[in-house]
């Protein structure tokens, strides 16, 4: 409250006096009234900093914990398929060396249950192959070798590897490589490696008579690879999980004919190994693409000091 009071012998207050003085007032408690909400939101901000800074030493132990039992499980990995793999080996020898008859003359039912020894014998070697492969890349002990290599070489041989499945389902194949794109730096067996398993599983999806298309052309500062097929597509619920591990599309291909989910996890920790990024476009009954990215300058600049 504001007192206000007269003790000279002047003339008493007018009514323009008091209605100055009750503005002034007015404007005393509208600031007394701001200084005290500045200091409630001072003192909230702090409070609300006090808890962000504490909050995030927190998740800076989670992650450290979590980056630490990634490792563990890397390493797990790593030395769980190198124990697989001795035995594994020795099993597709023995099974080979039966076959050929070397051994002696073999009945056909047992030579039919020894192809199918075979057979799962390289389905494990593969998904051995693909765990320490994913292994490797996670811990940082994946080396890579680096040159400039003609993007079309890469897809030929792609082409060469795969086309007998293709002709079994009377596929046709299209490439397009747009005329200014530039070479980049990369790995070529590992490039190989996810275009072999982009096209496989195009490959698996497509019905018969149906078109696998590659196409590569830069955007930006990158060179963008497609495969685009006119397959049964993946319903918008699947796409987000697609790069899991272990993760398969539950439909009827997928039903009859057994994959490890590791092919794609693969193929994406190898792209972002080259600093580019892999993605997927597809609805279903209308065909699906995979695209992945690869820097120019960046990674060139990048890969010839890791070469030198």
């Amino acid at each position: 409250m504001v007192f206000v009071g007269n003790h000279s012998e002047a003339s008493s207050m007018t009514e323009g006096d008091e209605e100055l003085m009750s503005i002034l007032a007015n404007q005393i408690g509208q600031s007394l009234e701001n200084a005290q909400l500045f200091e409630q939101v001072y003192r909230s901000r702090q409070d609300l900093e006090s808890k962000i800074q504490e909050r995030t030493k927190q998740l800076a132990v989670a992650l450290e914990e979590v980056k630490k039992i990634s490792k563990m499980k890397s390493e797990f990995i790593s030395a769980v398929s190198h124990e697989l793999r001795t035995p594994l080996t020795s099993i597709k020898g023995y099974a080979s060396i039966l076959m050929t008859g070397k051994v002696g003359d073999i009945p056909a039912e047992v030579k039919e249950r020894l192809e199918k020894i075979n057979k799962h014998s390289d389905n494990l070697v593969k998904l051995i192959n693909d765990l320490l492969a994913i292994a490797r890349i996670e811990s940082g002990r994946f080396e890579m070798k680096f040159a400039k290599p003609a993007i079309a070489s890469l897809i030929e041989n792609v082409r060469d590897l795969l086309t007998l499945q293709m002709k079994e389902k009377g596929i046709q194949f299209k490439v397009q490589i747009a005329a200014a794109t530039p070479e980049v730096f990369v790995d070529s067996s590992q490039i190989e490696r996810v275009l072999i398993n982009l096209v496989g599983n195009a490959i698996k999806f497509t019905p018969r008579e149906g078109t696998i298309t590659i196409r590569v052309q830069p955007e930006a500062e990158t060179v963008v690879c497609s495969v685009t097929d006119t397959g049964i597509g993946i319903k918008e619920d699947d796409i987000s999980n697609l790069f899991n591990e272990f993760y398969r599309v539950d439909n009827e291909i997928n039903q009859k004919v057994k994959g490890t989910g590791l092919g794609l996890v693969l193929a994406k920790k190898v792209i972002e190994a080259h600093q580019g990024k892999i993605g997927v476009t597809s609805k279903a009954n209308q065909g699906t693409t995979f695209s992945f990215s690869l820097p120019i300058n960046q990674m060139g600049e990048k890969s010839q000091a890791r070469t030198e």
